[in-house]
């Protein structure tokens, strides 16, 4: 019982003290802004007791800290290069398999090859370019 209480205590301070963790953000870092209809996301400005701005598409917005739901930012490298690597692996997997349950015997040549790999190879690395490659970090989250 002791232990909820302090966990209820320490997320109450934890809240209160948020908001003075987004103001001391460095400028510049990449933050998405979670609000009451969708979310933003750009370069952080700076923020206030009352507001954040960001620099969006190369404009800065202030957002009143009333409509902010959550603030979070990036956290970790890319693994955008992991996931081409990945899709393309599978591509070449997948290209090879597709080879194999159509070719019969020694009457494949090495253009029917190129032809079952390489699509597959291009629309697995697309995929693994496409898919979200960041994990965001909540700093601070409205009640």
């Amino acid at each position: 019982m002791t232990g909820v209480f302090l966990s209820l205590f320490l997320l109450v301070g934890q809240t209160a003290d948020a908001w003075s963790t987004v103001m001391a953000l460095a400028p510049g870092r990449i933050t998405r802004l979670d609000l009451d209809a969708g979310s933003v996301e750009g370069g952080f400005v700076s923020a206030t007791a009352d507001a954040i701005t960001l620099t969006i598409k190369g404009r800065a917005e202030t957002v009143a800290r009333q409509r902010v739901k959550a603030v979070r930012v990036r956290s970790g490298p890319s693994h955008r290069r992991r996931n081409v690597l990945i899709g393309f692996g599978a591509g070449v997997g997948a290209g090879l398999l597709l080879q194999k349950a159509t070719c019969s015997g020694n009457n494949c040549t090495a253009e029917a090859a190129f032809v079952y790999t390489v699509p597959l190879e291009l629309a697995g690395a697309l995929t693994g370019a496409l898919v979200p490659s960041q994990s965001w970090h909540v700093i601070y989250q409205r009640k």
